[in-house]
C-alpha cells in the first residue's frame, strides 16, 4: 500500500505527498535541536536529555547499530548554533539561563545518584 500525507488541511491543493520516512526523520531532528537552542540547553545538556530515552536508543541500535536519532540531532544542533531566532530577545536568553541551570542541578544530581 503507498502512503501518502493529507496536506489539505495546510493549504496544500495537488496531490498527496508522498510519504517519505527519511525526511520525517531529518525535520523532526531539526525540530529538536530548534527547541534544545530556544530553551538555552548546551550542547552537554542536549546530548544528556537524549540519553534519557533509552527505547529510542534500543530501537536505533537494533536498526543500524547507533544511536543515529543523538547522533543527528546533535549535527543539527551544532549546525545551528550560534543563529539567532525572533525568540532570542535578551529577555528569553535570562529566562533560558533559568532553565538552563536546573537541567544542570538535575542532571549533577542524577549523575551522582539522584536526590529527592
Amino acid at each position: 500500500m503507498l502512503r501518502v500525507a493529507d496536506d489539505s488541511d495546510l493549504g496544500h491543493e495537488g496531490p498527496p505527498s508522498l510519504w517519505d520516512e527519511e525526511r520525517r526523520f531529518q525535520l523532526r531532528a531539526e525540530i529538536d535541536a530548534a527547541f534544545f537552542h530556544l530553551y538555552g540547553l548546551s550542547r552537554d545538556d542536549a546530548a544528556y536529555v537524549l540519553d534519557t530515552f533509552p527505547i529510542v536508543r534500543r530501537n536505533d541500535e537494533s536498526h543500524s547499530d547507533e544511536y543515529r536519532t543523538k547522533r543527528v540531532i546533535l549535527e543539527r544542533y551544532d549546525a545551528t548554533s550560534g543563529v539567532r531566532t525572533d525568540l532570542s530577545s535578551e529577555r528569553e536568553t535570562r529566562r533560558s539561563a533559568g532553565a538552563t541551570s536546573l537541567v544542570r542541578e538535575s542532571a549533577h544530581e542524577n549523575r551522582r545518584g539522584g536526590a529527592n
